[in-house]
């Protein structure tokens, strides 16, 4: 059964779809990277529904067809987004609730999992430090970035994307590359050439988290494909 939803977050209303295939009490939420919209995952949920799994998918503030100002979004406020749809297909009578991030839906779940309980986590390409990866790309043109609020980039698809100086400056105070206490079962997955999120990041973050499963795929980059098969096993 699938159900087209609207909730509230940070005064916004987001839209998303619940899409019930069991009558069980655990639901999948799924967080897609930076300006993505709830379509990203369309190939893994047809996976989902095939393996008869609940899943909830939602446009974050600013993005698709949610409410907000997308230059004043960030880490913070789409934190605070997640927290409110995990409250919200609880209020629904889901009790158990898994989290599916890519790229920067990672440091999303991330932060949301230290703030609300979460049965297993997967993260692919995860970002755990977007200050640094910043700081990384533009080591030359921090200045103006400061000078005029923004700067961009060209995502894999071509597309010219803008990045805020305001989310650098909230990324600052979202650095997840720090001993924390995150006890969420959390399968990282990370390609070894990503040219976006290093590597490295990803090796440190499975050390910080305890029970936690690192697979590093060779010579893949920041796209994952034909990675699903090995989600449904972590979260079945």
């Amino acid at each position: 059964m699938i159900q087209h939803i609207k909730f509230t977050s940070n005064k916004n209303t987001l839209v998303g779809i619940l899409e019930k295939n069991n009558s069980g009490s655990t639901i999948t939420i799924l967080v897609p990277g930076y300006n993505q919209t709830k379509t990203h995952f369309r190939f893994l949920t047809k996976k989902l529904r095939k393996n008869s799994l609940n899943f909830f998918t939602f446009d974050l503030s600013g993005v698709g067809e949610s409410d907000g100002e997308f230059i004043k979004q960030n880490i913070s406020s789409w934190s605070n987004d997640l927290i409110s749809s995990i409250d919200f297909v609880k209020k629904k009578g889901f009790e158990i609730v898994n989290l599916i991030g890519y790229s920067m839906g990672g440091a999303i779940c991330l932060n949301a999992s230290l703030k609300r309980k979460i049965s297993k986590m997967v993260l692919k390409a995860p970002v755990s430090n977007l200050a640094k990866i910043i700081e990384m790309f533009y080591h030359n043109k921090m200045d103006l970035f400061q000078k005029n609020k923004k700067i961009h980039y060209f995502n894999f698809y071509g597309k010219k994307v803008f990045l805020y100086y305001q989310l650098y400056l909230d990324s600052k105070k979202n650095n997840l590359l720090f001993p924390y206490s995150i006890s969420t079962p959390t399968l990282l997955i990370q390609g070894s050439k990503d040219t976006f999120v290093p590597a490295s990041h990803t090796r440190q973050l499975a050390k910080l988290i305890p029970n936690s499963k690192l697979i590093l795929f060779k010579n893949k980059g920041h796209v994952l494909f034909n990675t699903n098969e090995l989600v449904i096993d972590w979260l079945t």
